[in-house]
């Protein structure tokens, strides 16, 4: 009777500890619920932002202020809840709690801060950055071609880099279950129950998803390598006989030449329009009836929505005084 107490004993161990672990689907409406919050904070700034700023000088640094408004509502959240040792919202709301790899104890203060700061900064302040060096180096005149383009190069593999390491995480995930977000693997820090479930449904399609998700990047990474191969390949093979040509498309790839035919095709005979709000081409022109300035439908129905002028001319318009444009983009010059 003795030798049968502790096997049974350590069988009720080994399973309240697996019931204290979460789910595969408890994570995922964790970090769903905690998404939703940030996002109504960045809401809250944005509209801050606005009225602060004004239409002008808001628009003429939107793309900016949507990452600071990124950071700025993750520290806020994330301030107020992990760094106080407390649990965010969808930590509640599925009753889960921080702990660090070894599951015995919760995360040092030096831990919580350190994951803040990752949590803020990256991806979304991280791919901003990599996107402005890459429209920055695009601008630069002074730069030759062959530079210009190794950096360009550069930043793209990086801003590849990034996006596969968290399509990578989230395959992991899918498969063994833990560490949702990449600052939480770099870290160590897991979930465990705050109170024991009612144990672990079938995670047999997460399983597949985060195979099926492997195998995708694995193909890309083949295809890279590929691609990668044949560029250098046809360098070398041109190497020796490269002369100067005077025709500009010569020394472009392929997608380079269609980006400049497509240009050259858009700008003979016909208007390369900008929209005043959001700086890009015009995307279903809309025109205020009232002084005839055209804008995208998108911006200008905000943006009477928010004024209720027209952010030319300053005269008062509503949005049903907007009329779409058909074939705007066709008219010729």
């Amino acid at each position: 009777m003795d030798s049968k107490e502790p096997s049974t004993s350590a069988k009720s161990n080994a399973t309240t500890a697996s019931s204290l672990l979460p789910s595969h689907a408890e994570l995922v409406r964790a970090y769903r619920m905690d998404e939703l919050w940030i996002s109504r904070i960045a809401e809250h700034l944005d509209r801050l932002a606005l009225a602060v700023l004004g239409l002008e000088r808001y628009t003429a640094c939107r793309s900016g202020l949507s990452a600071f408004g990124q950071v700025a509502s993750k520290a806020l959240y994330y301030g107020a809840s992990t760094a106080q040792c407390l649990q965010t919202l969808g930590e509640e709301y599925v009753n889960l709690v921080q702990v660090d790899r070894s599951r015995r104890r919760l995360p040092g203060s030096r831990a919580r801060l350190f994951l803040i700061l990752l949590q803020c900064l990256f991806p979304d302040l991280l791919l901003w950055l990599l996107r402005r060096a890459e429209h920055r180096c695009r601008s630069d005149l002074t730069l030759s071609e062959p530079i210009q383009r190794r950096r360009l190069a550069l930043l793209s593999r990086l801003s590849a880099l990034a996006t596969s390491a968290y399509e990578l995480n989230s395959a992991l995930f899918y498969i063994n279950g833990s560490y949702y977000q990449l600052s939480k693997r770099v870290l160590g820090i897991n979930y465990l129950r705050s109170r024991p479930g009612l144990g672990h449904v079938t995670e047999t399609l997460y399983r597949l998803i985060g195979w099926l998700s492997l195998a995708r990047l694995a193909g890309r990474a083949v295809n890279q390598m590929r691609s990668l191969a044949s560029a250098l390949a046809a360098a070398g093979a041109a190497a020796p006989t490269a002369e100067p040509s005077d025709n500009p498309t010569d020394s472009m790839s392929l997608q380079e030449k269609q980006t400049f035919e497509a240009e050259a095709n858009n700008n003979n005979g016909r208007l390369n329009r900008i929209c005043p709000l959001c700086c890009d081409r015009v995307l279903e022109a809309s025109a205020i009836a009232l002084c005839g300035h055209v804008f995208c439908w998108a911006c200008i129905v905000r943006c009477l929505q928010l004024t209720g002028r027209c952010p030319l001319c300053r005269l008062e318009c509503q949005p049903n005084r907007v009329v779409h444009l058909a074939n705007y983009s066709d008219a010729p010059m």
